[in-house]
């Protein structure tokens, strides 16, 4: 049996003011005094957590016996049913994740390796709701540090036993599990790896920081920029997806050489190149649940576009939608590729992450030229 553990953390960059209490880290939550001279909340957060319609319930009750405590706050209650992590990671990436955050410790762990949650150590030292040493066996709280860093803090936990479905196993050919088996049997966690919880929110926001840390030390030059961020892509992203958008990415380099702009032919020209490169070297197609679906219709897109003398900013964004069509599509598809083909027809029924990476990788290009 293991203990199941629960937490909440609270997402920043570790602003924190320490002389201003008016100054809020995260959200728009405040600490401001009052005329009895005590503090007194005030402002507006979110709030993501999943579960079941009762635990919704409760969480809406928890949420309005805090409001009516605190007249000057908000709780904006983001419930998740379904497959949150990814929807999470989805967020982060987008630069829209919730202010405070409901999770497993794993979860945790890797937001922090990212600096994408707050060090919460503070909060413990001065704050006994954070550290409930008489509802809680103390070396709980452990599971929710990094690097010695307090992240997260408890909201309860759980005792599970380990189910299996005999079905799936004979359906693959796998032996099952003995009484042998361990939580660290790497056969057990290359299973969790199949069918659990992933990483590639993560994954693209080390990316990207790189890809943008990189731009730092670029003259200007596009294909010297393009060439960077393929670079900083495929050091700093794990997996197969890392050396994809770097190949990507250098093949956009290599198709803008010698230029000083960006017109719409080049543009069209540059990811025709590197949709071929992409399916040749992955050895993928379109229908197969991957970044291919995504890419494959903006491709077609630029193209179409750029026969029909259409404007750059008005061409990526149709392809942007055309993108984001693509990767909603990969909802009835059945992954033929990669390590979510193991799951068949499980597979069904969401949207493939790599997708809908491209698809925002698309729309953030576009969005950069209207800006412009």
């Amino acid at each position: 049996m293991l203990t199941g553990l629960m937490c909440a953390s609270i997402v920043g960059c570790e602003k924190e003011s320490q002389n201003d209490p008016d100054v809020s880290e995260n959200g728009n939550i405040s600490e401001s005094e009052g005329a009895s001279g005590n503090g007194e909340l005030k402002g507006e957060i979110t709030f993501s957590t999943w579960g079941s319609l009762d635990e919704k319930k409760v969480n809406e009750e928890v949420i309005r016996a805090f409001e009516e405590k605190y007249p000057g706050t908000k709780i904006n209650l983001e419930f998740i049913p379904e497959k949150y992590r990814e929807k999470i990671d989805t967020m982060f990436l987008g630069g829209n994740a919730p202010d405070v955050i409901y999770g497993h410790p794993h979860y945790f762990a890797a937001w922090a390796e990212q600096g994408l949650i707050m060090d919460l150590s503070e909060r413990f030292e001065a704050e006994s709701d954070f550290y409930m040493s008489d509802k809680f066996a103390t070396n709980m709280y452990d599971s929710f540090k990094y690097e010695g860093k307090s992240i997260a803090t408890i909201n309860g936990h759980d005792t599970f036993l380990l189910y299996y479905n005999k079905d799936l196993f004979d359906k693959a050919g796998v032996e099952y599990p003995t009484d042998e088996w361990t939580w660290d049997e790497s056969y057990l966690c290359e299973l969790d790896s199949v069918v659990g919880d992933g990483d590639h929110g993560v994954t693209m926001t080390r990316g990207w920081r790189a890809a943008k840390e990189a731009l730092v030390d670029c003259n200007g030059v596009i294909s010297e920029k393009f060439a960077a961020m393929g670079q900083a892509m495929m050091v700093n992203m794990g997996g197969a997806i890392g050396p994809i958008f770097g190949m990507l990415f250098k093949t956009f380099a290599k198709e803008t050489e010698g230029k000083k702009t960006l017109n719409l032919a080049t543009s069209a020209l540059m990811f025709h190149e590197g949709l071929r490169k992409v399916k040749m070297t992955a050895d993928v197609k379109e229908g197969q649940k991957t970044l291919v679906d995504a890419l494959s219709p903006a491709v077609n897109s630029l193209a179409e576009s750029s026969a029909n003398g259409i404007d750059l900013k008005q061409a990526f964004e149709i392809a942007a939608e055309c993108a984001e069509r693509g990767a909603q599509a990969t909802v009835d598809m059945m992954a033929k590729k990669g390590r979510t083909r193991f799951l068949k027809e499980k597979s069904l029924g969401y949207r493939d992450a790599g997708a809908s990476s491209m698809a925002i990788i698309i729309r953030s290009m576009s969005d950069f030229l209207n800006n412009m």
